[in-house]
């Protein structure tokens, strides 16, 4: 017998356009899913990665599991000691604890790559980092990257 007693409602959402927009260097973050809405579970990014862009340097997550699904375009990642490209329709699992970063190599097209994070809450790390990054406030930004649990190399 199936019940709904203290389950969260079911959702469906257009993923199109995202409910908040944030700028990171060299890419527009659109934020698809929150973890207001999947209760902490999981986040749901939409990354456009402007042409040639370098990407974040290679850290970790002690306590965080991401997935990116490449919708358009050629994504190099770095994982641990080797380099894969993924390709449109290709998906990448980073489990907590593994070294990663990711870019654009082209340096003429966009990629769009879709990011999920569990659990949930990365969308506050862009929230935060865009306004300390306008305040050119560098204790704060590192703060924040230990806060959201990006540990870099």
């Amino acid at each position: 017998m199936y019940s709904n007693k203290g389950s969260m409602n079911s959702l469906m959402k257009n993923l199109s356009k995202g409910d908040r927009v944030f700028r990171a260097p060299n890419m527009t973050v659109f934020l698809k899913v929150g973890k207001e809405t999947t209760r902490g579970a999981y986040t749901i990014l939409e990354y456009l990665m402007d042409p040639g862009h370098k990407g974040p340097a290679p850290h970790y997550h002690k306590h965080t599991d991401e997935s990116f699904y490449v919708i358009e375009g050629e994504v190099d990642f770095l994982l641990n000691d080797r380099i894969v490209t993924a390709q449109q329709g290709d998906i990448i699992f980073v489990p907590r604890g593994t070294v990663h970063k990711f870019s654009n190599h082209s340096l003429r097209e966009y990629a769009r790559v879709i990011t999920i994070f569990s659990p949930g809450g990365f969308e506050g790390y862009f929230e935060e980092y865009e306004k300390a990054k306008r305040l050119n406030d560098h204790e704060t930004l590192k703060q924040i990257k230990e806060k959201y649990d990006n540990h870099y190399l």
